[in-house]
């Protein structure tokens, strides 16, 4: 049971750094398009 929560934690937190990397990604790309053109 400790083991199951421990890897379901985990693989949320890995997600939700994935996820934030993208939206990161996304706003700097958006950015740097607004700002160069």
């Amino acid at each position: 049971m400790d083991k199951m929560m421990t890897t379901i934690l985990k693989d949320l937190a890995s997600r939700t750094f994935f996820a934030n990397f993208m939206v990161a990604f996304m706003g700097v790309t958006l950015y740097l398009l607004n700002t160069l053109s």
